[in-house]
């Protein structure tokens, strides 16, 4: 199988309750998998993702967020978002 290809991306956005950061990592490579005869759903289920999920609720509360989503033909979309707290000088 040939290497793949990984893209990082970040910006920011408003919102009501001030700056969020968004940053989306996409990869080429086998996307997202349960089993050999049925792909995990959308947005990833393992004990792992929903520990971070529950910590960034927990920290951030509905300002924070991750999501998996699958690309056709093949790979992986994770996407991140938390509040942006700029540091004063």
């Amino acid at each position: 199988m040939p290497g793949g290809h990984v893209t990082v991306r970040a910006w920011t956005t408003g919102s009501a309750h001030g700056p969020l950061l968004h940053i989306e990592v996409h990869d080429t490579g086998v996307g997202l998998r349960g089993s050999a005869e049925a792909p995990s759903p959308a947005g990833g289920s393992g004990f792992g993702l929903a520990q971070v999920r529950e910590r960034l609720a927990t920290l951030h509360g509905a300002r924070a967020g991750l999501e998996l989503t699958p690309l056709a033909p093949q790979g992986t979309c994770a996407r991140i978002v938390l509040p942006l707290t700029l540091a004063s000088a």
